[in-house]
């Protein structure tokens, strides 16, 4: 198991998980990519109800100099995003939801669906 700098208090927070599994794999992967990071927060899950959602969740901290890096795996852990941005359309071009198969307006199909 990795050695964790215990003066962690001046790092940064780079994520912040659903659930206590998603932030231990994330922080897992980035140390196996040699960037040192640490969970903080997942014994707030309990008191999900007594405090806002998201300040229950856990986090994921890195030392500031490992930002960049960290932002970066970070991408490469989650891949590429299955949801295309909102799209404009190329008949009408009305601005249209990035779940519109086809525009609200005209009905011309998403550039998205090819």
């Amino acid at each position: 198991m990795p050695v964790r700098d215990r003066k962690s208090a001046e790092w940064v927070q780079v994520f912040r998980g659903s659930g206590p599994t998603d932030a231990y794999l994330l922080r897992d992967w980035l140390e196996r990519n040699g960037v040192r990071a640490t969970v903080r927060g997942e014994s707030l899950m309990s008191l999900r109800g007594d405090v806002p959602i998201m300040e229950a969740w856990p986090t994921v901290w890195v030392p500031p100099a490992d930002r960049d890096r960290a932002e970066a795996l970070i991408t490469e852990f989650h891949g590429p995003s299955l949801v295309h941005p909102a799209w404009q359309c190329p008949k009408c071009g009305e601005e249209n939801a990035p779940t519109f198969g086809s525009c609200w307006s005209c009905g011309t199909d998403s550039p998205h669906l090819g």
